[in-house]
C-alpha cells in the first residue's frame, strides 16, 4: 500500500460507499500512507532554492541574496504548524469528520480487533484451499472479510470504548496540573522539525517491518 492507492480507494470506494449514509466519523491512524500531506513544510534539510520557491509560493518575496540561515527565519514565521492531510481534506469536502488516533495507540480503533478475527480465519483456511496463487488468496480473503458481522464490529466498538474509559482513568484522571514551562532559544524551532522528520522515518520503517511480516 502506498499514498496514492490509499487516497484512490478513498475516493473511489469509501467517499462512494458513504454517500448513502451521511456523515460520518471516520477513525485513521497514523501509518505513512495516511498522512500524505496537502504541502510540506519546510525543514531545516531543505536547500536554498527549495525555500525560496515556498516563500514565494506563499505570497513572501525574499530579497536577493538572503542566506540560508535568513530564509529559514522567514519560512518559520510563515509556515503553518498545523498539519493538513490529502486524505483529510478529501473526506472534509464530504462532510465526514476524521478522527485521528494518537501515536501508537492503535488498540483505540475497533478496526484491530475486528481485522484480527479475519487474518486468523484467513491463516487457518488459505493454505487447505485448491487453487494456487492470486485467485485463491482473494477468494479466500472475502470469505474472511465474510466473517465480520455487524454484531461483531457492534461488540468490538463497545470493548474499544471500555478501554478508552479504563486508559483515561488509569493514565490521565488524577493528575496533578503541571504548570507549562516553555525556554525559547535560537535552534527550537529547527529542533522540533527535526523531531517531526525523525518521527516520520520512524513511521516508515514501522510500516516495512509490519508488511514484511507474512500472514
Amino acid at each position: 500500500m502506498n499514498s496514492e492507492k490509499f487516497q484512490m480507494w478513498v475516493k473511489t470506494q469509501l467517499i462512494v460507499g458513504l454517500r448513502n449514509i451521511g456523515p460520518c466519523v471516520i477513525v485513521m491512524d497514523n501509518a505513512p500512507y495516511h498522512c500524505k500531506l496537502v504541502e510540506h513544510q519546510p525543514t531545516t534539510k531543505w536547500r536554498k532554492d527549495q525555500l525560496v520557491s515556498w516563500l514565494r509560493q506563499n505570497g513572501v518575496s525574499p530579497p536577493e541574496n538572503t542566506t540560508k540561515d535568513e530564509l529559514q527565519r522567514l519560512c518559520n514565521m510563515n509556515r503553518s504548524h498545523l498539519k493538513r492531510y490529502i486524505v483529510d481534506e478529501m473526506l472534509h469536502s464530504e462532510g465526514h469528520t476524521v478522527l485521528r488516533l494518537p501515536p501508537y495507540h492503535s488498540f483505540f480503533n475497533a478496526i484491530e480487533f475486528v481485522w484480527s478475527v479475519a487474518k486468523q480465519y484467513y491463516n487457518k483456511t488459505v493454505a487447505s484451499r485448491p487453487g494456487h496463487g492470486l485467485d485463491r488468496a482473494t477468494a479466500v480473503w472475502k470469505e474472511s472479510l465474510d466473517q465480520v458481522t455487524a454484531e461483531m464490529w457492534r461488540n468490538e466498538v463497545k470493548h474499544t470504548e471500555k478501554k478508552i474509559v479504563e486508559f483515561y482513568n488509569n493514565e490521565v484522571r488524577g493528575l496533578p496540573e503541571v504548570e507549562e514551562l516553555v525556554i525559547h532559544h535560537g535552534s527550537s524551532e529547527s529542533e522540533e522539525e527535526d523531531e517531526e522528520d525523525e518521527e516520520e522515518e520512524e513511521e516508515e520503517r514501522r510500516e516495512a517491518e509490519e508488511l514484511a511480516v507474512p500472514l
